[in-house]
């Protein structure tokens, strides 16, 4: 079996298997933006001869140490160690996407990405910090731009389910910044690091965001804030303007009104519940196991703690479909044509809920020619993010940075 758990991408670049091509296309999109170069990407993927987490992380590790050693050389160019630390970076979150949810390998991976991403800000200039965020018990792992408190505009930047906070920088933070905005780029409880921390998929995701909002006012910002959710991040900020408001544009790719029925319709059935005999035959092909379906079905019930996608299936119900009608603010809905057509239908569906109040809100669909009609438009990024700054600049905000 080589589906994907859910139908991301029509286009095949490397692999048969589509979660481990997808992962492809979402790491050349980055290398649109200042990641690990093609040629690097390319070299990594000659190395794996039999598609494996185990040969995917080790190409990737492999190319994690060559771009650290590269960048340690103080003597270098500053411009050229960041190359070397971004490549660095991203090749260790490539390596996370197939090693062993909370393993000591997965830990030791997410250090040194965080260490290497944290190094190229700071020999770029980039006034951006890290910075914990207080929830509960707990903290939540943030990048916060310095000079928040004088910006007149915010961008929050929300990821999905297969996120790190430093990914949000290609997903946005960077753009943001590019335009004179502030960014805050977040790992909710269920992203990133934060299921090794407990703090798992729920409605803390919600609670979560609602923090991380309110710490930046604390900062001092009192400008317009504009909420950007990807993948998942469509169903988090959906239901935040929904339950919370105080947001002046909303941006998503793609917004999800309901996201037990995405589950229910995108997703195989057998996939649902990770420990159904079903899922077990949806794990082997031929009688051998699927080891790259087995890792994502690992890393979800990592991510969405005990039960497994089957019990988060009823928490999403319980969140119950967007009502659009409380939806305080006008819509940039974001999608490509080569997504589950699930996500499609419900995109346009929100869409149009919205813009009868707000008619400044707009629909961009990305065909095939495009390049950007994968999940999130993962692969041509940067037309993707063209769209969010001409919108928020020239129909929501005006200019006004």
């Amino acid at each position: 079996m080589s589906k994907d758990v859910v139908q991301r991408s029509k286009n095949r670049f490397y692999f048969r298997d589509e979660t481990l091509d997808f992962y492809v296309g979402w790491l050349l999109g980055y290398a649109q933006a200042g990641g690990a170069s093609p040629g690097a990407i390319f070299h990594c993927l000659n190395q794996i001869h039999r598609p494996t987490p185990k040969a995917w992380v080790d190409s990737f590790t492999r190319l994690l140490d060559a771009e650290e050693q590269a960048a340690s050389d103080t003597g270098t160019d500053p411009r050229i160690r960041t190359m070397h630390l971004r490549s660095a970076s991203v090749a260790a979150r490539a390596a996370l996407n197939l090693s062993v949810p909370g393993s000591q390998q997965n830990l030791n991976l997410v250090g040194r990405m965080e260490s290497c991403f944290q190094q190229a800000l700071a020999l770029e200039g980039v006034r951006v910090h890290a910075q914990e965020i207080p929830f509960g018990d707990h903290t939540l792992p943030a990048y916060v731009s310095d000079d928040v408190a004088e910006a007149s505009t915010l961008v929050v930047v929300v990821g999905g389910g297969d996120t790190y906070r430093e990914d949000l920088w290609y997903f946005g933070g960077l753009a943001a910044l590019a335009d004179g905005y502030a960014a805050l780029m977040i790992d909710l409880p269920g992203q990133g690091s934060a299921p090794d921390r407990g703090m798992c998929f729920s409605e803390d995701t919600l609670t979560g965001l609602d923090a991380a909002i309110h710490a930046v006012r604390g900062l001092g910002f009192a400008g317009k804030t504009a909420l950007m959710g990807w993948s998942g991040g469509g169903f988090f900020t959906a239901k935040y303007v929904e339950m919370y408001g105080g947001i002046d544009a909303w941006v998503a790719s793609t917004p999800i009104r309901d996201m037990a029925r995405v589950f229910e319709v995108a997703m195989p059935s057998m996939l649902r519940d990770p420990n159904a005999p079903l899922t077990k035959a949806a794990l082997t092909i031929g009688g051998a196991v699927n080891p790259i379906l087995q890792m994502t079905l690992m890393k979800y019930a990592h991510q969405f703690g005990s039960g497994g996608i089957g019990a988060a299936l009823e928490k999403l119900r319980d969140f119950g479909p967007l009502d659009m009608g409380k939806v305080q603010c006008p819509l940039l809905a974001m999608v490509g044509v080569s997504e589950d057509a699930e996500l499609g239908r419900q995109a346009q569906e929100v869409y149009e809920g919205v813009r009868q109040r707000y008619p400044v809100s707009k629909l961009v669909e990305f065909p095939a020619e495009s390049g950007a009609d994968a999940h999130s438009q993962v692969t041509n990024l940067p037309l993707a993010l063209a769209h969010v700054s001409d919108w928020l600049r020239n129909d929501v905000f005006h200019d006004e940075t």
